[in-house]
């Protein structure tokens, strides 16, 4: 199942996300719109990528009504979107691929992420280096970014 957010801020609304039964028995708010595919004819990771996209396109956010601040998508305007269908052995290996290349980016993310960590540590771990008489300037590195 994609589970997508049905009501919210503009820049928000059609945010989405897998579920696979994490948790047995869960009940979704209103808030939320469960899609279902048949796996047969649409490949569920498919089409969560393919909502994902008009998500980040501003595709979702086209659609959706407008009332004050919110906005909201609906399951009748969501079911009039268009979902490109090739064949379900093409869906499955483009799903395959942007998988992939997601977890790629999540790894350099979390890599980059913790590089910028260390990087802010570094003028704490010097003036430890110069003033608190550590050995060198990994292990004060590695010392200050521990206290954090």
């Amino acid at each position: 199942d994609i589970l997508l957010c049905e009501g919210q801020s503009e820049e928000l609304v059609g945010r989405c996300a897998m579920w696979n039964d994490e948790l047995p028995g869960c009940c979704f708010q209103n808030t939320l719109i469960r899609v279902r595919c048949s796996p047969s004819a649409l490949w569920p990771r498919f089409a969560f990528h393919c909502l994902t996209h008009t998500s980040h396109t501003g595709e979702l956010s086209r659609l959706a009504h407008r009332c004050t601040n919110i906005a909201h998508i609906g399951a009748t305007r969501l079911a009039a979107l268009s979902i490109p269908l090739p064949p379900l052995l093409e869906q499955q290996h483009v799903a395959g691929k942007l998988d992939a290349g997601n977890t790629v980016a999540e790894r350099t993310l979390s890599a980059a992420t913790r590089q910028l960590a260390a990087l802010d540590a570094l003028p704490g771990a010097l003036l430890h280096v110069v003033f608190g008489g550590f050995e060198g300037p990994e292990e004060a590195v590695e010392r200050w970014a521990a206290r954090q």
